[in-house]
């Protein structure tokens, strides 16, 4: 991942994914009954594939998951693994040839292709499924099954806002690149709970992310203000000293900033500035001084400005 170092390492992003299914489809039973007929076998093959098939999304989308977790970033690949083996446990569950005489078949095997507009699950047996008949034999070889859902965009969309969390340009960028695509990104806060919310347009099926934040702050950096130290530089060591510092924020009518020390005191200077008033001790080379940014929104973060202390001559 290229910015992993950049995300704070007690990020933790827990993922439950909602999976609006505009359908209804019901879990694969057990055992169903085969009609008699050449093509029953078949039949009941190709419907459990595509039941399975749907109820594996379902399934997915049912179970939490971590987004980010001790810095590692979730991958498409961990989709890919869990919705297959889904797909092979509700097979399982759902064709029971054992009991057929006049039914062949070998060790069945499942493939998935996730592509652009949705999923297509495979179904093989090795040797091939065969029924005899009074006819004759009849052979089956491949089956097939699509679920419409655009699982590798929604992932990887997400995975890719996850890993622009921490900066508010690259997040706003990578939205706007994705809305190309009609993939949408919301957050929302609820208490401490904050959540991210990729939404597939096209189909109504949307992945959400829960995130717990590091201690000190209340919300994403993607809405919360970019500090800018400003004239905060340096000051002389046993001097008063004041400077300027700025905390812009795009959504937000206006940042306060607050000191967290009681040797520091703050002045607001319009919407988005602070005039910062201390001394800084002789005896330090620098001076660290604890701020804490809140917006209009009440949303804040806590950040340290350090300023240089100079030495008297």
């Amino acid at each position: 991942m290229h910015k992993q170092a950049q995300l704070a390492a007690t990020l933790v992003v827990g993922v439950v994914i909602i999976l609006a299914v505009a359908m209804a489809s019901n879990r694969p039973t057990a055992q169903q009954v085969i009609p008699q007929g050449d093509d029953s076998v078949a039949t009941l093959v190709q419907s459990c594939l595509q039941q399975s098939l749907e109820q594996a999304v379902i399934d997915y989308g049912a179970e939490p998951r971590w987004c980010y977790k001790d810095g590692v970033l979730a991958h498409f690949d961990d989709a890919y693994t869990r919705v297959s083996d889904l797909v092979r446990s509700n097979l399982q569950s759902c064709i029971d040839l054992t009991n057929r005489q006049n039914v062949e078949a070998g060790a069945p095997s499942v493939r998935l292709a996730f592509g652009t507009d949705g999923i297509t699950a495979g179904l093989s047996f090795s040797p091939p499924l065969s029924v005899t008949t009074n006819t004759g034999k009849q052979r089956f070889t491949d089956f097939t099954a699509d679920r419409g859902v655009r699982l590798r965009l929604i992932v990887t969309a997400a995975e890719r806002l996850a890993d622009d969390v921490d900066s508010v340009t690259l997040f706003e960028r990578t939205r706007q690149m994705l809305e190309a695509d009609d993939i949408t990104a919301r957050f929302t806060t609820l208490g401490d709970e904050h959540t991210l919310t990729v939404t597939d347009e096209h189909t109504g099926d949307a992945f959400t992310c829960k995130i717990l934040l590091p201690p000190g702050q209340s919300t994403l950096n993607g809405l919360l203000p970019v500090f800018d130290s400003g004239t905060c530089v340096q000051a002389y060591a046993g001097l008063p000293s004041s400077c300027i510092v700025h905390a812009l924020d795009p959504d937000s009518a206006y940042v306060d900033v607050v000191s967290l020390s009681p040797d520091v005191q703050v002045e607001q200077q319009g919407p988005y500035a602070a005039k910062l008033s201390f001394t800084a001790a002789s005896a330090l080379s620098e001076l660290d001084i604890p701020l804490r940014l809140r917006d209009s929104e009440n949303n804040f973060k806590d950040v340290t400005l350090t300023v240089q202390v100079v030495p008297l001559v």
